[in-house]
């Protein structure tokens, strides 16, 4: 009974996790909609990425000269 009960707020905790990122995205999205400034623009856009690769449990890995140049499980890494 309680690894059941374990399990069941686990699964809670995880759902909820997931929805904070769904709504985060949606709130990058929009205001990256709302702004006319491409750099503005660019800064949520790159945020809900950032945002929805969170909530499929990825991290995106990022070069700053180039961009995105994959996808990989985990922690961030930064690229040097």
């Amino acid at each position: 009974m309680m690894l059941a009960r374990a399990f069941k707020e686990e699964a809670l905790a995880k759902e909820s996790e997931q929805a904070y990122f769904a709504r985060r995205v949606q709130q990058e999205l929009d205001l990256a909609a709302a702004t006319t400034d491409r750099s503005i623009k660019a800064i949520h856009l790159d945020l809900a990425a950032l945002y929805a690769a969170q909530r499929c449990g990825s991290a995106w890995k990022k070069d700053p000269g180039s961009g995105v140049i994959g996808v990989e499980k985990g922690p961030l890494i930064p690229v040097v």
